[in-house]
């Protein structure tokens, strides 16, 4: 049975910061390894920018998380949606630019088989 999980991140009403939500573990022992993500972005200032990203370090077991970002849903402004067809061990949702304004987005991401 899938899970659906959400995620929202966003910056305050003057803007500039920089957020990124916990950490989503994923179960890297399903195969085949399947995830969608949506990413919704409900507000963005002119230089808002969100990024998708994955680590590949168990988060679990207390390791810092080496960053990498999606490959096709990074610095967006605009909702996308993408997926992952090759195992991560987790996925977050990041603010990399603020703008001068309030940004918010929120992450939709679905495993199979979990």
């Amino acid at each position: 049975m899938a899970r659906l999980v959400t995620r929202t991140v966003s910056t305050p009403a003057s803007g500039g910061a920089t957020s990124s939500t916990a950490w989503i573990p994923l179960n890297h022992h399903v195969s085949p390894f399947n995830v969608g993500f949506g990413l919704e972005v409900v507000t963005a200032s002119a230089q808002g920018k969100f990024s998708v990203q994955h680590t590949f370090d168990d988060i679990l077991a207390g390791a810092s998380a080496n960053v990498w970002d999606h490959s096709e849903v990074s610095g967006t402004a605009q909702s996308m949606d993408g997926n992952y067809a090759y195992p991560v061990m987790a996925v977050r949702l990041s603010i990399v630019s603020g703008g001068s304004a309030a940004s918010q987005a929120s992450l939709w991401l679905l495993q199979s088989d979990t």
